[in-house]
């Protein structure tokens, strides 16, 4: 419906706007009305996703007025959707259904190239789509592997050992002869 609405809202603004130009190029007719159609249709469109917030702010008021006088049509719309739809069988999509995994994969793989969403970022949430088809075994670190902090060795040791390692985050224990661990943990820039 915004489509539609857009297309016939900005055809005749741009046509209006574009007439006396083509008019005195001698151009006239059906080449204004196409051109008119496209740019009023496109420009628009393109604007709003390259400045998404400023024409969010500016249409939002405007955009909930349109919400609840066109209510009621979408609320017939959707009824009568569902009504043929399930005399057919025909289960309604739940919110879940919506995206698929491949297609949010996508989206993130977009945002990650082309908007602010940084490399690190769009990798680790690339990287959740893939975290259940992992065995545990993959993901733990034999405790003997662990990389620890010492309470009782120097300041020094322990820093020498944060750089050579280059780990997040390091378990902390308490006392190298007993080898307790203590609840907390030193994590790197914090």
């Amino acid at each position: 419906m915004a489509s539609l609405g857009l297309g016939w809202v900005g055809e005749p603004a741009v046509a209006a706007i574009l007439e006396p130009l083509f008019y005195s190029a001698g151009l006239q007719g059906e080449l204004l009305h196409t051109t008119s159609f496209v740019i009023g249709e496109q420009v628009p469109k393109t604007f709003a996703i390259r400045k998404p917030e400023p024409v969010s702010m500016l249409f939002a008021y405007p955009l909930h007025v349109a919400y609840i006088m066109v209510y009621p049509l979408n609320w017939t719309l959707n009824h009568a959707s569902r009504s043929i739809l399930g005399l057919f069988g025909v289960e309604e999509a739940s919110h879940m259904e919506i995206l698929t995994d491949a297609e949010l994969k996508g989206l993130i793989e977009v945002s990650g190239e082309h908007c602010d969403l940084d490399s690190d970022r769009a990798k680790m949430l690339q990287s959740m789509f893939d975290f259940d088809d992992r065995i545990v075994a993959s993901v733990m670190v034999p405790r003997n592997e662990i990389t620890v902090i010492y309470l009782d060795k120097s300041f020094a040791e322990n820093m020498a050992l944060i750089k050579e390692t280059r780990h997040s985050r390091f378990p902390v224990i308490r006392n190298t002869e007993t080898g307790h661990v203590a609840t907390s943990e030193i994590t790197r820039g914090g």
